[in-house]
């Protein structure tokens, strides 16, 4: 039996989810109403204390045609469900924000939020005994083995879930691990084996039953268990056990020793990325401020803490988050989160929060591909991951509120640190942050950092270091330089530092907030008129670069200078403390550095160096992007580059792994090169550079990103007057459309790139744009015009002699031919198609071909003919990473299978195809999840 769960303190209202949707009071439940108002409940519940904007909740409750009422129906349903709540208003209420609503409430009174952090504390326990008290509390909360059973539709309950079904069973497998750790396998195997059979293609449970069965002294039978998986799997699926199933049977059949072992608990990863940080003086007010916050994280306060730390650049806002949290981390046992958010980066926009959460998920340990698409999404399971947890988040730079917002944890125990120049009252008003605005140190203050930094007897000094505090303005950065400075060039005395100071010609404009801080360009000059002339001259250009960071190889093209050359002005750089290595080789500028050595290079560099140096740089990105792109997608067609410029060095992807992963690092630098290329008026260079883009962003599924690209690109093709780049890139932008499933924006798009392509005779372009049409006349249902298009498109190629166009389109008119019944007609088309792959390297083609075959055959009757053709079109598709695909064909497997009589191995089927969707968010996850729903209730 399960340990009853220890209830929480003891709250006035409960919102349970894990089941029917309802509200409690200790006098009762509370009278919801209809479906429509318990939806709404649940979904400002899962949401709790953040608002959720009525778009959203339009788009939920009415997924698949909203009425026209349907902004109205939800005013109605919340105002019904604000005088439901009246009774215990103090505790819990509906309150309206600016365009939607909000559910005030502890969060630990809603049940699904009490069950993640559950969990999180079980991820966080080292007792076994504890960790099963509190998986068997989380899992008690549940009243069937679906969220919101009786308040939503299938679709709705799987987006709105957001992985807590998933999450349950994971709870029960990490609660057999326990007991069988704990010598309970005796006991466990009539639970297991009823397990296994509920989910015969989950290998963990397999595991788990073949463990309890080997250590009751059943070997054989823990072994036919295995053997009855791989089985189901080869059959159904074409797959074999996975490594960690495999190296169980060998330990079986060994009878290793090992297995009576037990294991040590696993633990969630515990961030430490504080970044180093100099010592810190004075602001011994905010540090009390600080050390308050952090002692309320410790009580049962609800809510969570934010401390906002504002003021002008360089007065020391990171310095003062970063020490302090570095003297408080033991406080946040289970880590430190940081990032730069960049939100005054004068080279380039802000991170964007979703890619943000992704870095903070994969520093807690959540995998991958259980990060959702949908920035929402992603931001509700970041507050799951956090709850229970106590970490200190560190959000350094940030440009507004809303960069912020998605950024904080839902429940108590987490402080956040956030700097801004932006005094972010927003923040302050609505989440109820605490502000620490920073002035200028004191005089005193400055003095004790420069002398501190300095070291060593002042002396006669002392006067001279009052005259640096004031030309320095008391700005702790300019102090800081100035130390640098006058340390590195100890045979400087203070009198001719002081000197070189007042004298100095040049000055900074005041920053941001119109504090004076006029000698700090002067400060900064002593550390650039100290490197040597190359140094300097790189210093300069890399002021001029449009990324928030640059690789060295980068750096090198960007100077026109040798590789190793390069690597060893950038030591000179980081030494000087005028850049930052944050990464292996790669290299980033204080936002003040940035701007001063961009204005050196004005008054420094001629306009023609500059052009000339930004060419290099855009060189470097395309000659390095153009075979990164033909990796991921080998059919495009090739674009024409010229030869590189002397001095430029260009990186060398050799796989489609490499070339991916180069992608993941730079795509931000290189649409920011792509940018800064149109704005200077390198059209050639703009529009090639936004092409590049397009297989990357098309993989990723970033389809508002492909859009941008394609139309930088478009208006540099226009401005040349280039009919070819102007057709590519309207193509483009059309694929962001269609793909997004937003055909009718795309169509008249491909339209005009068709007819560019045919007036320029481009065979291939022509082939593929009217394929892409072909595509989308059958979303729109009209196949007849679709199977048009394709054979269009096949008398082009057959004109051209185009091999590899004709056996895709082969395919196409056998898929068009198949939507209209002629399924006979479907077949022979491709078996042509398959003859000619025989002669031309296309797996990809060949796939989709597979799959159309599968689809015709199905339609004929013939299951398993269509199923070995399914199958066949998976693993080709696997082989090349083509997630859409893969999960398209997925998800026909499954309803082979289902009609075929196996509803389990269909489920398999639908789980993998949705599991595919959501990791690149498309919208057909929702139809998937249709089908799951449904099953997983019978």
């Amino acid at each position: 039996m399960r340990s009853q769960p220890t209830e929480p303190p003891l709250v006035p209202v409960r919102v349970c989810l894990l089941g029917a949707v309802s509200a409690h009071t200790p006098q009762g439940p509370l009278h919801l109403g209809p479906r429509q108002q318990r939806l709404l409940l649940a979904i400002l519940a899962l949401e709790a204390n953040r608002h959720v904007p009525v778009d959203r909740i339009v788009d939920l409750m009415w997924p698949a045609a909203p009425p026209r009422t349907a902004r109205h129906a939800v005013r109605v349903s919340a105002s019904r469900l604000r005088i439901a709540f009246a009774p215990v208003s103090d505790a819990a209420a509906i309150v309206g924000a600016a365009g939607g609503y909000a559910l005030r409430i502890d969060p630990m009174a809603v049940d699904a939020q009490r069950f993640r952090a559950l969990l999180s504390e079980a991820d966080a326990e080292t007792s076994d005994q504890r960790r099963l008290t509190l998986l068997d509390q989380a899992l008690a909360l549940w009243q069937g083995t679906s969220p919101l059973a009786d308040a939503a539709q299938p679709d709705v309950r799987d987006r709105l879930g957001a992985g807590l079904t998933e999450a349950r069973l994971r709870a029960v497998e990490d609660r057999f691990d326990l007991r069988l750790r704990l010598g309970q396998h005796t006991r466990l195997l009539d639970e297991l084996a009823d397990a296994c059979s509920a989910h015969p293609a989950r290998e963990r449970l397999a595991g788990q039953l073949m463990l309890a069965l080997y250590r009751c002294g059943r070997g054989a039978e823990g072994l036919a268990v295995y053997h009855r998986l791989r089985d189901h799997l080869a059959e159904q699926f074409g797959l074999d056990p996975g490594p960690a199933l495999r190296g169980l049977e060998r330990q079986i059949l060994q009878q290793d020793p090992a297995l009576e072992r037990h294991p040590a608990p696993r633990r969630p990863p515990v961030p430490a990325q504080l970044p180093a940080m100099a010592g810190l003086v004075g602001r011994e007010p905010e540090l009390a401020q600080l050390e308050a916050l952090a002692r309320d994280t410790e009580g049962d306060a609800p809510g969570t803490s934010i401390a906002v730390i504002t003021g002008t650049a360089g007065v020391g806002k990171t310095a003062l988050a970063v020490r302090w949290g570095h003297t408080a981390a033991a406080r946040f046992p289970d880590g430190q989160l940081h990032v730069n958010l960049r939100g005054f980066d004068p080279s380039g926009p802000a991170l964007d929060p979703a890619a943000v959460l992704r870095a903070f998920l994969n520093a807690l340990g959540v995998p991958a591909q259980q990060i959702p698409s949908d920035q929402d999404e992603r931001a509700a399971v970041y507050r799951s991951t956090v709850a229970g947890r106590r970490l200190l988040i560190v959000l350094d730079n940030a440009r507004h509120a809303e960069q912020v917002r998605l950024l904080l944890p839902g429940a108590p125990g987490c402080l956040t640190v956030v700097t801004s120049r932006d005094p972010l009252r927003s923040l302050v008003a609505i989440e109820g942050a605490t502000p620490l605005a920073l002035d200028l140190l004191t005089a005193e203050q400055s003095r004790n950092l420069l002398t501190s930094r300095i070291g060593g007897p002042l002396h006669a000094g002392e006067p001279l270091i009052d005259e640096i505090v004031n030309r320095c303005a008391r700005l702790p950065l300019a102090l800081a330089v100035a130390a640098a400075r006058i340390t590195t060039r100890r045979h400087l005395p203070l009198a001719e530092a002081t000197a070189e100071l007042r004298d100095a010609s040049t000055v900074l404009d005041a920053l941001d907030g119109g504090d004076p801080v006029t000698d700090l360009r002067a400060v900064l000059s002593w550390s650039y008129l100290a490197l040597g002339r190359d140094a300097a001259r790189l210093l300069r250009l890399l002021g001029t670069h449009p990324g928030a960071d640059i690789q060295e190889l980068a750096a090198a093209s960007l100077a026109g200078l040798p590789a190793a050359y390069t690597r060893s002005l950038l030591a000179e750089l980081a030494s000087a403390h005028l850049v930052t290595e944050h990464t292996a080789r790669r290299y980033t500028l204080h936002d003040l550095l940035k701007a001063y050595a961009a204005e050196q290079s004005q008054t420094t560099d001629s306009a023609e160096d500059r052009r000339a140096a930004m060419l290099r740089l855009a060189d470097h990105y395309l000659h390095t992007a153009h075979p990164a792109a033909l990796l991921l997608d080998p059919l495009q067609v090739p674009i024409t580059l010229t030869a590189r410029r002397h001095g430029v060095v260009a990186e060398a992807p050799d796989q489609a792994d490499a070339a991916l992963a180069w992608f993941h690092t730079e795509h931000e630098s290189l649409a920011a090169t792509a940018a800064r290329a149109s704005a200077l008026g390198l059209d050639e260079h703009a529009w090639r550079l936004a092409w590049t883009l397009t297989p990357y962003l098309l993989r990723q599924g970033h389809w508002q990103a492909l859009r941008a690209a394609g139309q930088l690109a478009a208006d540099a093709a226009r401005r040349l007057g280039d009919r070819g780049a102007l057709a590519r890139s309207l193509h483009g932008i059309g694929m962001g459309y269609a793909r997004s499933g937003q055909h009718g924006e795309a169509a008249p798009l491909l339209r005009e790139a068709l007819d560019l392509f045919t007036s320029n005779g481009d065979v291939h372009g022509q082939t593929i744009v009217l394929e892409d049409m072909a595509w989308g006349a059958e979303a729109e249902g009209d196949a007849q015009r679709g199977l048009a298009l394709v054979e269009r498109a096949l008398t082009i190629a057959e004109t051209a002699r185009h091999t590899t166009g004709l056996a895709r389109l082969h395919n196409a008119i056998g898929w068009f031919h198949t939507l209209l019944g002629r399924h006979t007609d479907a077949i022979d088309h491709c078996e042509q198609a398959l003859a000619m792959f025989q002669q031309v390297d296309d797996p990809a083609a060949v796939a989709a071909t597979w799959d159309t075959l599968g689809h015709a055959h199905r339609q004929l009757g013939d299951h398993e003919l269509a199923t070995r053709c399914y199958r066949d079109a998976i693993r080709f598709y696997q082989t090349l990473g083509d997630l859409y695909n893969e999960a398209a064909t997925l998800a026909e497997l499954g309803h082979v299978l289902h009609e075929s009589g196996r509803p389990d191995h269909a489920r398999q089927a639908w789980r993998e195809a949705y599991e595919r969707y959501e990791q690149l968010g498309h919208p057909d996850a929702r139809q998937i999840a249709d089908l799951l729903q449904p099953a997983a209730g019978r």
